[in-house]
C-alpha cells in the first residue's frame, strides 16, 4: 500500500476515533430522561430516538475503525477490499449522520450557502443535542470529503 493511501487511511481512522470519543462522552453524561426533564418543551420519545441514533453512529464508528485499522499499519490489501471498507464507512457512518433511516433530522444541502448548520431536526432536540451535532458536523463533512477522494484514487 502506498504511503499516501496509508496516511489517508490513518486520517479516516483518526476522524472515526474523534467521532467515537465525542459520542461516548455524550452518552456517558446524558440520558434521554435527563435531557427531556431539563426542558419540558422537549418530547422525551423524540429525544430517546435521537440518542438511539447517536448510539448507532458510535457503534458504526467503532466498526469502521476496526475495519480500516489494518491499512493504517501498512498491511497490503487489494483495492477491492479497501474500496468495500470505505464504502461501508461512508454508507453506515457518514450517510447515517446526514440522513438517518428514521426521520429524526435531515441535511439541508443549502446550509453552506446560508451560513447555517447542515442538520435540521424534525423536532426541537434541546441545546445539548444541538451542540453535539454542531461539534460532529464538521468532522463528518471532512470524513465524507476524505472518503470521496480516497474512493476516487482507488478507482
Amino acid at each position: 500500500m502506498r504511503t499516501g493511501r496509508r496516511s489517508q487511511a490513518q486520517k479516516v481512522f483518526e476522524e472515526l476515533g474523534r467521532i467515537e470519543s465525542i459520542l461516548e462522552d455524550f452518552h456517558n453524561r446524558h440520558s434521554a430522561n435527563h435531557l427531556a426533564n431539563s426542558n419540558k418543551d422537549l418530547s422525551e420519545e423524540y429525544i430517546q430516538r435521537v440518542i438511539k441514533q447517536f448510539r448507532l453512529l458510535e457503534a458504526y464508528s467503532t466498526e469502521g475503525k476496526r475495519a480500516i485499522y489494518p491499512f493504517t499499519n501498512g498491511k497490503t490489501i487489494d483495492a477491492k477490499n479497501i474500496d468495500r471498507i470505505l464504502r461501508g464507512i461512508n454508507l453506515k457512518c457518514v450517510n447515517s449522520f446526514f440522513s438517518p433511516t428514521v426521520d429524526l433530522w435531515f441535511e439541508d444541502s443549502r446550509a453552506s450557502y446560508q451560513n447555517k448548520d447542515a442538520i435540521d431536526f424534525i423536532e426541537n432536540p434541546g441545546e445539548e443535542i444541538t451542540q453535539l451535532t454542531r461539534e460532529l458536523e464538521p468532522i463528518f463533512l471532512d470524513l465524507r470529503n476524505q472518503l470521496e477522494y480516497f474512493s476516487q484514487e482507488i478507482s
